[in-house]
């Protein structure tokens, strides 16, 4: 997944998680159900993967890309800064 490449080589540290049919995991991989990750997201949405920071929605990879560059962790083309 891209989003994980890219938030391991700035070694960003970040929890995932899976739809399953019930709440259960642990050391950072979580599986929930999908009524529950709309409510952690605050919406319903259509595609995954979903990216947030401290419980607010960022969005998809293209999202996280600005969303770094914004914040000068990375250039344009995606480079470490």
């Amino acid at each position: 997944m891209r989003a994980k490449g890219l938030l391991d080589s700035l070694n960003i540290p970040y929890e995932t998680y899976h739809l399953g049919s019930s709440t259960e995991g642990g050391d950072g991989n979580y599986s929930v159900t999908l009524d529950q990750m709309f409510e952690m997201i605050g919406k319903p949405v259509r595609s995954m993967p979903q990216i947030m920071e401290d419980d607010k929605l960022v969005g998809g990879f293209t999202d996280l890309r600005e969303h770094l560059i914004n914040e000068g962790k990375i250039n344009f083309a995606g480079d470490k800064l």
